[in-house]
């Protein structure tokens, strides 16, 4: 792939797992209406919202952090989740994403 098709699935990867993120929250909302679990699914949204913020200025060092940090956190609800099948997908989703995050931030 080259730079700008790597570019392109890069930008539409952060807004797919906005879109992602903010329903899990509508999802954990309305099962357990206002409590800590919501609390707790909110992490990864704000972490995912500076990595795509920071993915879109073209910052791709501090959005390799923040992937890293998301990856963790989805390991985490992985496992917690007793491996259901959203979460695998975020799982995966993280870390294509932190790959793609390490390959825009070596070419330049």
């Amino acid at each position: 792939m080259n730079n700008d098709t790597t570019k392109l699935v890069f930008k539409g990867m952060s807004i797919f797992m906005l879109v992602i993120s903010v329903i899990s929250i509508i999802k954990a909302f309305s099962q357990y209406g206002m409590s800590l679990v919501v609390i707790i699914a909110c992490l990864p949204v704000i972490f995912i919202a500076i990595m795509a913020y920071s993915g879109f200025q073209g910052n791709y060092d501090r959005c390799k952090k923040m992937a890293a940090v998301v990856l963790v956190l989805d390991a985490i609800g992985l496992v917690a989740s007793g491996f259901s099948g959203s979460a695998i997908l975020s799982v995966i989703l993280a870390g294509i994403y932190l790959f793609l995050c390490i390959a825009l931030n070596s070419k330049y």
